[in-house]
């Protein structure tokens, strides 16, 4: 295998996209790459075992096996995505995940902190696809700048622990869901619902539900008692505004100009925090309507 050739698994939908996804494996090949693609498969055959062994062949490489994820609201849905299947074991089998962005939508939770390559627009593919070669070969998507900047000088929390404990138990309280979508579909309403409660009442669980449930969520904070870090408002406005960053990154360039990066040592106070966050996200809505925060 040349040095600079890679072991790819490529993981996509059976929608729309089959004919991008076509042409990515037939350029990838003839830059020297290796490609299993499941049009390799046969009719009848165990297709669950097929892509057990092509993601354990991807990882036999060393370093040299990656995983080109396609996200599309139909390879990235849940809970039945079977797309989220192969994601899973690729991450477990420690192969990097190079997400491209094909159809704009939410990334998977265990992605969804990466960069991804933008597929988005036809006539950028010559240059994206420069882009995703080198990605391949480097493990490394650093290509949507603002999304860097973003992370490194806001250093946002990761709350991937709280999610995960307390999404597959949650049951119930369809009397709330049925307020807020009342409320989200009310355009002449607040911009603002307030849900308070008692502690230990399950409100944190509820937001982590409502993050899961509606994509209008354009970001959240979780706040824990006793922890210095999610308990200080300050910080709160650090995952607040690296999350809104990304779910209106699909609007265009005037996002870029409303949400460049900013020290929090600029920010004295919560107030100002809370000011600033809705300040930027009133000024770059998310397509199709109220955005939740």
């Amino acid at each position: 295998m040349p040095e600079s050739s890679r072991r790819i698994f490529l993981s996509y939908g059976h929608d729309e996209t089959a004919t991008l996804a076509q042409r990515l494996v037939s350029d990838l090949r003839d830059h020297g790459h290796e490609v299993w693609f499941d049009e390799q498969l046969r009719a009848g055959s165990d297709w669950e075992h097929a892509l057990e062994l092509a993601l354990e062949w991807a990882a036999e490489a060393a370093d040299l096996g990656r995983v080109i994820f396609l996200i599309t609201p139909h390879s990235a849905r849940r809970p039945d995505g079977y797309c989220l299947n192969e994601l899973a074991r690729a991450i477990d089998l420690g192969l990097p995940v190079v997400p491209v962005m094909v159809v704009w939508c939410k990334p998977p939770l265990s992605i969804a902190r990466l960069q991804w390559v933008d597929l988005q627009a036809a006539d950028q593919y010559e240059r994206r696809f420069g882009q995703l070669c080198e990605a391949l070969e480097t493990g490394i998507v650093e290509f949507e700048g603002t999304q860097s900047r973003l992370l490194r000088v806001l250093e946002p929390l990761s709350f991937e622990a709280d999610v995960a404990q307390s999404l597959p138990s949650f049951v119930g309280r369809e009397w709330i869901f049925d307020r807020l979508d009342d409320w989200l579909a009310d355009k002449r309403g607040s911009s603002v619902y307030l849900l308070t409660g008692e502690p230990g009442i399950g409100k944190t669980a509820l937001a982590i539900k409502i993050r899961d449930r509606y994509p209008q969520v354009a970001a959240y904070h979780l706040c824990r008692y006793g922890d210095s870090e999610k308990a200080n408002p300050v910080r709160a406005i650090s995952p607040s505004h690296t999350s809104c960053r990304r779910s209106f990154r699909s609007t265009g360039s005037g996002c870029s100009k409303c949400c460049r990066p900013r020290s929090t040592d600029s920010i004295r106070s919560p107030v100002s925090s809370i000011d600033c966050l809705s300040s930027r996200s009133r000024r770059c809505r998310s397509p199709g309507g109220r955005s939740s925060c």
